[in-house]
């Protein structure tokens, strides 16, 4: 903090006054305007210099509200600096500020793109450059106040874009289609709080991309918005949230051992959850909410995950194979509801989960008479009735473990799987 406060009070109001003196000077002599222009371009080019010092110095400053804030400072006050005088750069190639598609001008490796209305792939590139070329020129965005939204496709395959910044009272509303698809170095994004849509695949491929920050008004989020962003361990979905479309965290390869994300929080009232949305991903415990309608096929297929809770809600809909293939699944909490509508709402759910599966075994004749005497046919399978009716089970198996006789043989093994988390509450 100390390095960031001596740093930001050196110059640059100091740098600016002078300017100003010379740019007001009574001089006439078209040489002399010129040698002052020169003057200041050259003043310029260091003045990114000292930018980039304070850029860097804020960095390790761990009061994140207070560097978001002043990093939006920073930049507006280099965008003041850049259009002193009718310019446009902080050194010809360092900082630019983009206000509407300006083609005539080269891209620079850290840009401010103002405003205002949406911003297009037209906004940033240049004529007088290859695409690609101009794509990969770019290390750092930063989108001022008056920026609406990221149009579909404005930033895709910056494969050295590594920082995107938004004002703090952005009017950005969304992130549309494929925005950011591809920015393979792309660190981290704080998502503007007016935003209310992620479109599909905006941040597709980003595999650096290992912080991301959700707006407090974000509504949707589309298709295959984080698919194969590998170095996304965690998220925080924040109260807003409603929707997470189809494979939206997919891993389509699993070469690495450590792949995708692993945990995820909040959902309070996230309401569906689309087809694959955590296939291939690792993650490890998931909690619905209270207002979870509508469970897709085949989206927690194949992942590690241990430990799963469900509420009851009587419009929930779980898709084929959406709880199949779990091998570590041991812990099941269901709240609200009871026994015989959970059995309804997890019919066909299960399927080759052997941590589940183990567990069943050691309770079949317990099942049995619960089959028998709920008249359940074929169609429920036993491990159904086990994750339906644990906690029965458990008490029973309680009664017996403090000296209590149902007549039921206990599994030998009971005090191990209750330590594993399945005692009564």
């Amino acid at each position: 903090m100390d390095e960031y406060l001596k740093l930001k009070n050196e110059c640059c109001e100091e740098q600016k006054k002078n300017w100003e003196k010379l740019v007001s000077s009574d001089i006439s002599d078209y040489d002399q305007i010129s040698e002052i222009k020169k003057k200041i371009n050259s003043e310029k080019s260091e003045m990114f210099s000292y930018y980039m010092k304070l850029k860097k110095a804020l960095s390790n400053v761990p009061d994140k509200n207070f560097v978001n804030i002043e990093r939006s400072k920073m930049f507006e006050k280099m965008v003041e600096l850049a259009e002193f005088n009718d310019g446009t750069s902080l050194g010809k190639y360092y900082f630019q500020v983009r206000r509407g598609p300006i083609a005539t001008q080269p891209t620079a490796f850290v840009m401010a793109v103002m405003g205002p209305g949406e911003i297009a792939e037209s906004n940033l590139l240049s004529e007088f450059a290859p695409h690609d070329a101009s794509l990969k020129s770019i290390l750092l965005l930063y989108f001022g106040e008056k920026v609406t939204g990221i149009s579909e496709e404005a930033c895709t395959f910056m494969e050295n874009l590594t920082n995107v910044y938004f004002h703090p009272d952005s009017k950005c509303s969304i992130i549309d289609v494929h925005a950011f698809q591809s920015c393979l170095h792309l660190k981290e994004i704080k998502i503007p709080d007016k935003v209310t849509i992620l479109g599909e695949s905006c941040f597709g491929d980003c595999e650096s991309l290992s912080e991301v920050t959700l707006g407090k008004n974000l509504e949707k989020i589309h298709a295959n918005v984080f698919q194969n962003c590998t170095d996304l361990k965690k998220i925080h979905i924040t109260d807003s949230v409603k929707y997470i479309g189809d494979e939206c965290f997919l891993m389509t390869s699993r070469l690495d051992l450590s792949c995708g994300l692993q945990y995820i929080t909040g959902m309070k009232n996230l309401e569906e959850l689309g087809v694959d949305v955590f296939t291939g991903t690792d993650i490890e415990i998931f909690a619905g909410g209270p207002k979870l309608k509508k469970i897709g096929e085949a989206c927690f297929l194949g992942t590690p995950l241990e430990t799963l809770t469900l509420e009851y809600n009587k419009d929930l809909e779980i898709g084929d194979g959406a709880f199949d293939s779990l091998d570590y699944l041991k812990i099941i909490n269901l709240k609200g509801g009871n026994s015989k509508k959970w059995v309804e709402k997890l019919k066909g759910q299960f399927f080759y989960c052997d941590g589940i599966d183990n567990l069943t075994d050691s309770y079949q004749e317990q099942i049995q008479k619960i089959r028998e005497r709920n008249n359940y046919d074929d169609s429920v399978r036993d491990n159904i009735i086990y994750v339906a009716y644990a906690r029965i089970l458990e008490q029973e198996a309680m009664q017996l473990v403090k000296g209590g006789s149902t007549g039921v043989q206990m599994p030998q093994d009971i005090t191990r799987y209750l330590a594993e988390g399945f005692s009564p509450k």
